[in-house]
């Protein structure tokens, strides 16, 4: 596969008329000096920060606001791998029944406009809040163009102009507010309405405020108190509490006697996860009057908790029909392409059987497998590994494609360390060469051993729909 290349034409021409904005509205900066204030005294934050622990550079905003420069991207353009990497997982769900609801995080700086200081200008870069929403839009539009589901947090702000925006995240950390939640919970709610018809099993959820503010303890909010020369307070947010409500005896007694329609799982980062404490599902949950089922995982990236949801036996085994995949950190995108084709889309499809099925082997405990791959008809891509171990344990996997003619490619693998009691690996064959391989040995790391077995499977025929193009 090709390396996703976040740099374009494109891009190169929005520098320039960058360039021409900072110009044209530096008598505007000059002027909304006087519109915020500069709460804390945090001298050299740009050139320190990112010796941090979060290790990027930050920037101090009015108002109490602290930005960093990821939270300030002007461009948010996807090449047409990472297009291609969403289409194949999206169709990969299809395959199963599964509709795929991509949510990408609106950036910070869009949603905490009015308190970019000095009209966006900095020392080492110009900051447009109206012109990077317009580029968000492109992004989530040119997901739209190729076939994916994917909400436009954008166009929310649009329609609920009475919520407060500046309220949607938390000044001096990374996430979102409960608040913030909730007000896209309520609207993908009703998209979710849209899309999997009259549910009949309908169940009241009620959220009610618990009492208790939580405190907001992650990385931004240590290092700007490694950083600055006063303390910076600690924030909270306002705690929620949803659960269902059981009106009479009956209700409660029949509760969980029949198995509910599973409509939709959630798979995502921090922001969505049931531990946290911003409480979207169970916003969702209230506003969609069902049940929704969550996986994220707070500090798994893009990739640990849809990985993780594909071997979860609650999860892709129960077949949903809504599957809501949100993520946070939009640059990670450009670095998960290959994983994504790689391991994701293989493990979607799952197992494999009859004509799909080309070559199986077993084997007993072991910290080395091997198997001899046939001839191949078609590309090698259009194959994958399907690995089943006893040993649910296992953190880190080496493998070697070898080939008739040409040297052996190795791929290295590593069970998601916020993902525990895997006991399968998908992966798909490379590409990329004219020949196929002809024999692969997993190497199982750590001083590792497993019984388990081994297939060569084909994905099914037309399962991908052709490939997309950049926006």
């Amino acid at each position: 596969m090709m390396q996703a290349n976040s740099f374009s034409t494109a891009r190169l021409l929005s520098v320039f008329f960058m360039a021409g904005m900072a110009a044209l509205t530096w008598a505007l900066s000059v002027a909304s000096v006087s519109a915020g204030e500069i709460l804390y005294k945090c001298e050299g934050l740009e050139e320190k920060s990112p010796q941090t622990s979060m290790a990027v550079k930050m920037y101090q905003g009015y108002g109490g606001w602290f930005f960093r420069e990821g939270d300030m991207e002007n461009m948010y353009e996807l090449s047409a791998e990472t297009l291609d990497a969403f289409k194949d997982v999206s169709d990969a769900l299809r395959h199963r029944g599964i509709h795929l609801i991509l949510v990408p995080m609106l950036p910070r700086g869009i949603a905490g406009a009015q308190s970019i200081p000095d009209g966006g200008i900095f020392s080492d870069m110009f900051y447009d809040p109206a012109f990077s929403a317009k580029q968000f839009r492109a992004m989530v539009q040119s997901l739209r163009d190729v076939g994916i589901d994917a909400i436009d947090i954008t166009k929310i702000k649009d329609i609920k102009p009475d919520f407060d925006w500046s309220a949607y995240y938390l000044k001096r950390d990374i996430h979102w507010t409960p608040e913030g939640a909730q007000v896209v919970a309520q609207a993908l709610a009703e998209k979710i309405r849209g899309l999997a018809g009259d549910i009949t099993d309908t169940v009241e959820f009620k959220t009610e405020l618990t009492g208790k503010a939580a405190p907001i303890r992650f990385n931004m909010g240590k290092a700007l108190n490694e950083l600055c020369q006063e303390k910076i307070p600690t924030e909270s947010v306002t705690g929620y509490s949803t659960k269902r409500n059981v009106d009479n005896l009956d209700a409660l007694l029949s509760e969980g006697d029949t198995p509910g329609r599973e409509v939709v799982h959630v798979v995502g980062t921090s922001f969505t996860d049931e531990r946290m404490d911003f409480n979207f599902n169970g916003f969702l949950r209230e506003a969609l009057k069902h049940d929704v089922s969550g996986f994220s995982i707070a500090g798994g990236g893009l990739t640990q908790s849809i990985y993780g949801w594909t071997q979860n036996a609650n999860g892709l085994a129960k077949k949903p029909e809504i599957l809501v995949w949100e993520y946070s950190d939009l640059q990670s995108v450009l670095r998960s392409v290959d994983y994504i084709d790689e391991t994701i889309v293989p493990a979607i499809v799952g197992d494999c059987d009859g004509k799909l099925k080309l070559a199986e082997k077993t084997f007993d405990e072991t910290d080395t497998v091997d198997l001899d791959l046939p001839t191949l008809v078609g590309k090698a891509s259009d194959h994958y590994l399907a690995y089943a171990f006893t040993n649910k344990a296992l953190t880190g996997f080496q493998s070697t494609y070898s080939y008739a003619n040409g040297p052996a490619k190795n791929a290295s693998f590593e069970n998601p360390s916020r993902v525990s009691g895997l006991a399968k690996l998908y992966q798909a064959l490379p590409g990329g060469t004219r020949n196929a391989p002809v024999h692969v040995r997993l190497k199982i790391e750590g001083a590792a051993k497993s019984a388990g077995s081994v297939k060569l499977c084909r994905y099914p025929e037309r399962i991908f729909q052709n490939a997309a193009t950049s926006n």
